[in-house]
């Protein structure tokens, strides 16, 4: 590993954010946050500095004094999702954190994190994504029917036919978001074998699931949609969704977007992802357990 060795940190970014935008952390296990410049004509990779966390940090600040001073913000992990695209107010604006990919990878083998698939601030250009959640009403009380009456059989079959309805109530307002919502795939032709492979453009990650393991950012898409008024979906202190049979994510329409799973963090980005998310270590490590080395 090669220790970052210059006077200061702050003292590396350009007066104009756009010039030198910070768009990805990469985290190499026991080694802390390695980081990708990329200026208006060339990408440079600047992971030998494997800056601490402390180091980044500080950049981070500087970051943050530059986009004060000239308006200009950029993007590191982390997501601003506006509700509503012509105000401009950030206290109105809705705060994703996902989490990067820690493994170490061969060469030339990114890892991932969902903010790279949304166009850095400094691009000037809108970007969306989108979030949804469906279910299957009405199916708790046939699903109690057969529970009190021992009937272990048709309970399992039912609770699987609601489950495969809710995916496929997914699956298909995700196609309509694709051709009709947003319209940016309107010549998709995929057949049923097509669809299960998922060759269409853009994903639909869950909280909770590989590439976005923390559950807690089930409460900003509930409190985004609105999800139990609209829907009567409930979350549980565990933060499973009731009825059972319901499905929630979120929509990235990036023609590189793709499925990745997590895999195991280090407590260096623990730390860092509580400091983003502006929660307690304590609660952050127990929501992130499962996932942390």
């Amino acid at each position: 590993m090669v220790t970052s060795s210059f006077p200061s940190l702050k003292d590396t970014l350009p007066l104009d954010a756009a010039h030198a935008v910070l768009i990805g952390r990469i985290w190499v296990p026991g080694e802390g946050p390695y980081l990708v410049k990329v200026g208006a004509h060339e990408t440079t990779d600047l992971s030998a500095l494997a800056l601490t966390s402390s180091d980044l940090m500080e950049l981070e600040h500087a970051a943050r004094s530059v986009a004060q001073h000239t308006g200009r913000t950029w993007p590191t992990d982390s997501v601003w999702a506006n509700t509503n695209p012509s105000n401009h107010n950030p206290k109105e604006a809705c705060f994703l954190a996902p989490t990067d990919l820690q493994a170490i990878k061969a060469a030339g083998q990114p890892n991932f994190s969902l903010a790279d698939f949304i166009c850095p601030a400094s691009e000037n250009k809108k970007d969306y994504l989108g979030a949804f959640a469906v279910t299957i009403h009405g199916i708790e009380k046939h699903i109690k029917h057969f529970e009190e009456n021992l009937d272990d059989y048709n309970k399992i079959i039912l609770q699987a036919l609601a489950d495969r309805l809710a995916e496929a109530f997914a699956e298909y307002l995700h196609a309509k978001t694709r051709k009709e919502f947003w319209g940016y795939a309107a010549d998709e032709t995929l057949t049923n074998e097509s669809l299960i492979s998922e060759q269409y453009v853009g994903i639909r990650p869950a909280p909770g699931y590989p590439a976005c393991p923390d559950h807690t950012e089930k409460y900003t898409l509930f409190n985004l949609l609105e999800v139990e008024k609209h829907t009567g979906i409930t979350l549980t202190e565990s933060l499973a969704m009731y009825p059972a049979s319901s499905v929630c994510g979120w929509y990235f329409a990036h023609p590189q977007s793709q499925y990745f799973g997590l895999g195991k963090i280090q407590q260096d980005q623990v730390v860092d992802y509580a400091k983003r998310k502006n929660e307690s270590l304590e609660y952050i490590t127990r929501w992130l357990q499962p996932v942390i080395e």
